[in-house]
């Protein structure tokens, strides 16, 4: 899926960090669910349990966004594995990216 344009900065002229990239051509699961034969249903959650034991292999240090270490947000702590993961790897996870807070900005008039 092609991203066209993204920024981390909140600091550009649309005032908040942004993607834009092409659509997804997709159907929601909660469109279909209800017609899904049992076997399928099983299959879904069993490729959705394997996606996420794969994203769960390898911790990270802290909770929040994850950003490129480039991006230069004051509160933002390296990235670091906490899981069984090669050195090398380890260390270009910390060198290229930072953690920083999840937060809502609110701006009130």
């Amino acid at each position: 899926m092609p991203v066209y344009a993204w920024d981390a900065d909140m600091d550009n002229s649309v005032g908040s960090e942004y993607i834009i990239m092409e659509e997804a051509l997709a159907t929601m699961v909660q469109e279909v669910w209800e017609d899904l034969h049992i076997d399928d249903k099983m299959q879904f959650a069993q490729e959705l349990a394997e996606l996420q034991t794969k994203l769960l292999q390898v911790p990270l240090n802290c909770y929040g966004s994850l950003y490129y270490a480039t991006a230069n947000y004051q509160d933002a702590v390296p990235a670091e594995t906490c899981g069984e993961v090669p050195p090398k790897l380890k260390d270009e996870i910390r060198h290229r990216f930072v953690i920083a807070s999840t937060y809502c900005r609110l701006k009130i008039h």
